[in-house]
């Protein structure tokens, strides 16, 4: 009965750190695809900042 009990604690011990690694992995990933995300969101709002300057700017012609 001790063994089984101490299996199952085992198994709890790795099912355990496996869903942590997996968090972990996981948090990397979306701080990943957020900063490559923001290279691109940056010049997106120069883009419309110019646009806007440029339409101000025909308006005052």
């Amino acid at each position: 009965m001790a063994y089984m009990i101490n299996d199952l604690y085992d198994l709890t011990l790795i099912l355990l750190r496996g869903c942590i690694a997996t968090v972990m992995v996981t948090a990397v990933y979306i701080t990943g695809i957020i900063k490559y995300t923001k290279k691109y969101r940056i010049p997106a709002v120069e883009v419309e900042k110019i646009k806007i300057s440029n339409m101000t700017y025909k308006e005052n012609i």
